[in-house]
């Protein structure tokens, strides 16, 4: 392949071909693979396809969160409000999504965002849960301090 951003846009074309295939016929490891991939190599162009596939509850939830982490990667300010959508969110899956999503968003520095974020970890009841929520926690903390 050529230079990342060639590279990254034949991923992003992949992707967008396996997403419009019939849910049966998906293959959900390329799909999550190729996601995973577009983030690594922080393909602008690919923001629009990954809000798509992070709002659709049809497509495997583990494709949907690589969609978040890969959109933490790329441009967390730009899927902030999906990413929050997504952390706010209660469905089957919602402990994994919220953990992805306040992983993707931890970059950030949004008192806001944090604060949210932390609103939830204190409800965790799990110890070995709610560490790993603190340190998104205090990551954010030491993002608001430096300049």
């Amino acid at each position: 392949m050529g230079p990342p951003r060639e590279t990254g846009r034949v991923i992003v074309e992949m992707i967008r071909r396996e997403v419009n295939l019939p849910a049966q016929e998906r293959d959900n490891r390329k799909l999550i693979m190729a996601i995973s991939s577009v983030g690594l190599v922080k393909e602008p162009s690919a923001m629009p396809l990954l809000k798509t596939i992070l709002s659709d509850e049809n497509i495997f939830y583990g494709a949907r969160g690589n969609a978040a982490e890969a959109i933490g990667r790329i441009d967390p300010e730009g899927g902030k409000q999906e990413l929050l959508t997504l952390l706010e969110n209660s469905n089957e899956h919602s402990v994994y999504f919220r953990y992805v999503a306040a992983t993707a968003l931890s970059d950030l520095k949004d008192r806001d965002v944090m604060n949210r974020i932390e609103r939830i970890a204190r409800g965790e009841t799990s110890p070995n849960t709610r560490k790993r929520w603190d340190a998104i926690v205090l990551k954010m903390q030491n993002n608001l301090r430096t300049p």
